[in-house]
């Protein structure tokens, strides 16, 4: 039974049995529970609905087990035991945890910086005030910040993306990422005193920042 025909199937049966949270109940039936209702109209043995539904999971189980084993750093090397580096880390080679690191490095760096408390954040007056002063930057600096939410911060993060990326410089995303680093960097390192915040406007209007 293919996964797209049973989840038509089951949703078809929710709709008409009315187990749905938009047909006044909390909450929706777990899968377990679906597979067992739309089987049991078709086949009225509970002993055989649960022998399917074991051999159900255990596809799904050995298809997700398939692919972290594909994606995972724990990997033998292809150059076998004659490889130049020494594993770290237990299993791992550097080479191929370095494969896996690479496409999700961006990710972390987005987390990271979306985690800071204060690094991206809301200034309280208007853009075009802030652009007035002569020192800009060093207003940047002194001026009254407001929290936002990490789902807030995530869209002015790629609100500052799409500026460097279509609008100003046509740059790749990991160039993007570097750049965007460095500033972070340079703004939790108290050290440094000219390091200023990814920030918008009371307007939701993203402040100038390179």
């Amino acid at each position: 039974m293919s996964s797209r025909r049973y989840t038509t199937s089951t949703d078809s049966i929710l709709h008409k049995t009315g187990c749905c949270p938009g047909d006044g109940f909390e909450q929706c039936l777990s899968e377990k529970q679906t597979f067992f209702l739309y089987l049991s109209i078709v086949i009225p043995n509970i002993d055989l609905i649960y022998v399917i539904w074991s051999l159900y999971r255990k596809g799904i189980n050995k298809d997700i087990l398939s692919y972290h084993n594909q994606i995972s750093p724990f990997q033998p090397h292809p150059c076998g035991q004659d490889c130049l580096f020494h594993p770290v880390g237990g299993f791992i080679d550097p080479d191929m945890f370095l494969s896996y690191y690479k496409p999700r490095e961006n990710y972390l760096i987005s987390l990271e910086m979306i985690g800071h408390t204060w690094f991206i954040c809301q200034f309280k007056r208007s853009r075009e005030d802030l652009e007035e002063s002569p020192t800009y930057f060093d207003t940047l600096i002194n001026e009254g910040k407001l929290k936002l939410t990490k789902l807030r911060k995530k869209r002015v993060l790629e609100q500052a993306i799409k500026y460097l990326s279509e609008e100003k410089y046509n740059l790749t995303i990991d160039q993007i990422m570097r750049y965007l680093l460095s500033l972070y960097n340079m703004y939790k390192d108290t050290k440094v005193l000219h390091g200023y915040p990814l920030a918008i406007d009371r307007a939701g209007k993203l402040c100038r920042f390179e």
